[in-house]
């Protein structure tokens, strides 16, 4: 894999190509060099606000960035969106403990209480999985917070040949009758 790496590193030496990746490396030690503060400040003056949609998919690096140039910065905003639950990019460098220090170092977190896509059976189903554990994601940072139906969705069903099926159906093979159902 370093030989890997370092091939690519000189073939885009050699054609003056960036990548992603290499963008990011170049902003975040910029911003940590001398005239690091003078650029985020221009950063900042033209982009007073960000918004980060799917912040459970950050990176450590990604994080500092945003963390340098908006956190504790007077007159700017910084929105994290994010659902720990749904983080599916480590395998690209994404870390959920950056989400958990992020929420950690943020003053105000806002959650939505409606879920506007399911039907309130599946809702109640989920629901009623998830509380019963105490830290059912494993960290603490992690909480599940149950949701409500949306009103519109009440008549929303799973049907299958003409049959209503339940959100959820959990059964133990050895047959000691762990089940949901919604």
């Amino acid at each position: 894999m370093a030989e890997i790496r370092y091939t690519v590193q000189q073939e885009k030496l050699r054609r003056g190509e960036l990548g992603f990746d290499d963008m990011l490396t170049r902003l975040d030690e910029a911003l940590h060099k001398p005239g690091g503060d003078a650029l985020a400040a221009a950063i900042r003056g033209r982009f007073p606000a960000a918004m980060i949609d799917e912040f459970q998919d950050t990176d450590p690096q990604q994080y500092r960035i945003f963390r340098r140039l908006y956190i504790n910065q007077p007159d700017t905003a910084l929105l994290l969106i994010g659902d720990p639950k749904q983080a599916i990019y480590a395998f690209r460098g994404a870390d959920i403990f950056t989400y958990m220090k992020a929420r950690h170092e943020v003053s105000a977190h806002y959650t939505l209480d409606t879920n506007w896509r399911s039907s309130p059976a599946m809702i109640s189903s989920v629901n009623t999985l998830f509380q019963q554990l105490d830290n059912p994601f494993l960290f603490e940072q992690i909480p599940f917070m149950a949701v409500k139906a949306a009103a519109k969705n009440s008549g929303q069903r799973f049907t299958m040949k003409g049959k209503n099926q339940p959100a959820i159906s959990l059964w133990a093979p050895s047959g000691d009758g762990c089940g949901v159902s919604g």
